[in-house]
C-alpha cells in the first residue's frame, strides 16, 4: 500500500521540513538562549567601554603631573632668585 505524502502547508524550506519535532524544537529553543544572551553581552559590553575611563584613575594622575610641573617650576625659580641675591653662578669655581 502506497503512502500519501502530507500536505504542505506554507512555503517552509525543504531543509527544515527534513528536520524532525524534536529537532526543530532544539533549535528554537537554542535560538531563544543564544540571541538574547549575544545581545545582552553587547550591550554590556557598549556600556562598560562608555562607563570604565569615568572611574579610571588617568584624571588624577593628571591632576599629579601638573602638580609636579608647578613644584619644579617655583623650585627653579627659588633657586634663580637666590643666586640673582647672592650674586653666585650656578657653576662654582674650584
Amino acid at each position: 500500500m502506497k503512502r500519501e505524502e502530507e500536505p504542505t502547508t506554507g512555503g517552509g524550506s525543504s531543509r527544515w521540513r527534513a528536520l524532525d519535532f524534536r529537532a526543530r524544537l532544539s533549535l528554537i529553543l537554542f535560538a531563544f538562549a543564544v540571541v538574547p544572551t549575544v545581545v545582552l553581552t553587547l550591550l554590556w559590553a557598549g556600556a562598560m567601554s562608555k562607563a570604565i575611563p569615568f572611574f579610571s584613575a588617568s584624571p588624577a594622575w593628571d591632576r599629579v603631573a601638573a602638580t609636579g610641573e608647578r613644584a619644579i617650576a617655583a623650585a627653579a625659580r627659588s633657586a634663580a632668585a637666590a643666586m640673582l641675591r647672592t650674586g653666585s653662578s650656578p657653576i662654582s669655581a674650584p
